[in-house]
């Protein structure tokens, strides 16, 4: 997450892994910054990093008992099994994924580089600059079963129906932060997603 300089000895002290962005609010200067938490990923660093510049802190999320955990898995890109033009398409895609390309389209919108080589020559994520957690907190992968405490990044469900989880998780977290209960409101996410799910048959692949 993200924060204003304001807040960073407070909060260091109490998070330790996964990481977000933290800023001030839109229109509030540097010195109100220091009460504001922005609880987002690295796709906000551009905007946040311009408009705070020296201000802006990166602070890995809490540690909720089980070590702190970050989602790990973005969108990707891929050739359909029954394209015609798959060795066009896999020409492209190299040249997509060069280094060169993966550091453009990593600097417009803050992601993380994708493969080793670029994210070594990324100003923002190589070792000491100023997005290195992401980096690190995705060098220990729990992948989608063994979650340890040991681990930080645990793979998000490989799912057609991703988008229902997502919606029906921000929905109840909100709802959370808007003082519901969040028991309650995690189980009836949860139900929703389960409707979905059945609904169309798991989002199975045939």
């Amino acid at each position: 997450m993200f924060a204003a300089l304001g807040l960073r000895r407070r909060l260091h002290r109490r998070a330790a892994g996964a990481a977000a962005v933290v800023a001030a609010a839109p229109g509030h200067t540097a010195e109100a910054s220091s009460r504001w938490l922005s609880w987002v990923g690295h796709w906000m660093y551009p905007a946040y990093s311009e408009a705070l510049g020296d201000e802006l802190v990166v602070l890995p999320l809490p540690d909720f008992g089980n070590g702190p955990k970050t989602g790990q898995g973005s969108w990707a890109w891929g050739i359909g099994a029954d394209s015609k033009n798959g060795k066009a398409a896999g020409t492209f895609l190299d040249y997509l994924l060069n280094d060169t390309n993966v550091g453009a389209m990593t600097k417009a919108n803050g992601a993380v580089p994708a493969t080793e080589s670029a994210l070594a020559k990324s100003e923002l994520y190589k070792e000491g600059g100023p997005l290195q957690l992401f980096a690190d907190q995705l060098a220990k992968p729990c992948g989608d079963s063994d979650i340890n405490a040991f681990c930080v990044a645990v793979t998000r469900p490989v799912t057609a129906g991703y988008p229902t989880v997502t919606a029906k998780f921000s929905t109840a977290l909100n709802s959370i932060y808007g003082g519901a209960d969040p028991e309650e409101a995690l189980q009836k996410a949860a139900r929703a997603i389960d409707r979905d799910f059945t609904d169309n048959a798991g989002y199975e692949i045939p």
